[in-house]
């Protein structure tokens, strides 16, 4: 049998714990043609698609992207949703260096994808954590101030002690 949904929130009207999960997910969960044990087919989510397609030096021309998976309570990825979550970092590492055409911009622009990466909060977000975990990283002083440059890619997400302009301009000097 498929894996019993278990993201949950508060409802703000009865205080009680509730399963956020959409009447698609549920019926997709319970069909037994799409049963994960049985047929090998894993559902999972992907939580954000980040997108910066703006600096002060580059108007479109630079663009960066990254794919942001959350566990709260501390929670790791099950095994399966870290297979999925593997492949797909490696996939979009494989594309790193397309020139994708922009259809806001009308033309093509300079993407950098910087894969998926984890984020794993002590509580459910920034304010209520005492620390918080960046691929792996330990955040606990300053958590959202450095989450959100985290999350603005101003400093690289592979690196979040590098920041993002000097290196993007190191790699694309026309652009700046």
């Amino acid at each position: 049998m498929t894996k019993e949904f278990n993201q949950k929130i508060i409802c703000p009207f009865c205080r009680n714990e509730i399963t956020v999960e959409s009447d698609h997910d549920r019926w997709m969960r319970k069909h037994e043609l799409l049963d994960s044990v049985k047929e090998g087919i894993v559902l999972t989510n992907c939580d954000h698609i980040i997108l910066r397609y703006k600096r002060p030096w580059s108007d479109r021309d630079v663009q960066t992207k990254m794919i942001v998976e959350i566990k709260t309570h501390g929670r790791e990825l099950d095994q399966p949703q870290a297979e999925i979550f593997s492949f797909l970092n490696q996939s979009i590492r494989w594309t790193a260096g397309l020139y994708p055409y922009s259809k806001i911009a009308g033309k093509r622009v300079h993407l950098l994808n910087f894969g998926a990466h984890l984020l794993q909060y002590e509580k459910t977000y920034a304010l209520n954590s005492k620390w918080i975990k960046w691929d792996g990283r330990v955040i606990d002083t300053n958590i959202e101030s450095t989450l959100v440059t985290i999350l603005r890619m101003d400093v690289v997400p592979d690196d979040i002690d590098m920041a993002m302009d000097p290196y993007l301009r190191h790699l694309w000097p026309q652009a700046s």
